[in-house]
């Protein structure tokens, strides 16, 4: 993906952010680019999970008025855990499901689907992205979040907690372009 691409990228989800915020958007998942060959193969590995030849990543307007809901501005819901969302995280969005700097899989949620976090490590907290596995050949983003914590403090503290409710496992080497255009 060139520069231009990925700023293009940004803009769009940007705007489909805003546009279902304010209920322009209908309820259905909306195809913002592809898996990578190369994150097939990784993502298939580091989960076990076998992905259809074609893997869309997806944004759903649900999802998204989740995340102004919860974690945007004036409403976000731990004010002392968590960095209230602005609007250049929502344009971060697009970076960190094109090269993350870790990737989490975590398993199976309480209604069997398989979910995947990417993590962006900044200077001193995580951007959090929790993404869903669907059987479809989709990869949906359900939720997005800015730690105050310390990267290392937030790393321990996550795979603690994940490893023993679903033996997470954490990739933070050789992570590949995961998202292309489509």
């Amino acid at each position: 993906m060139t520069k231009r691409e990925l700023n293009d990228l940004r803009d769009f989800i940007e705007q489909i952010f805003n546009d279902s915020v304010a209920g322009k958007l209908e309820q259905a998942a909306i195809p913002i680019g592809v898996l990578t060959e190369t994150g097939k193969s990784f993502l298939e590995n580091l989960s076990g999970l076998d992905f259809k030849e074609e893997v869309t990543f997806c944004l759903h307007p649900d999802d998204l008025v989740h995340i102004y809901k919860n974690h945007y501005g004036l409403n976000e819901n731990d004010q002392s855990n968590l960095i209230s969302l602005v609007d250049e995280d929502i344009r971060k969005i697009a970076d960190i499901l094109y090269h993350p700097d870790a990737v989490a899989y975590l398993g199976e949620d309480k209604k069997g689907k398989k979910f995947i976090f990417f993590l962006e490590s900044e200077v001193g907290c995580f951007n959090l992205i929790d993404v869903y596995a669907h059987r479809r050949g989709k990869l949906t983003v359900k939720t997005y979040y800015h730690t105050k914590k310390g990267v290392s403090q937030s790393a321990m503290n996550f795979l603690a907690q994940t490893s023993e409710t679903y033996g997470a496992t954490l990739s933070v080497a050789n992570i590949p372009i995961l998202l292309k255009s489509k």
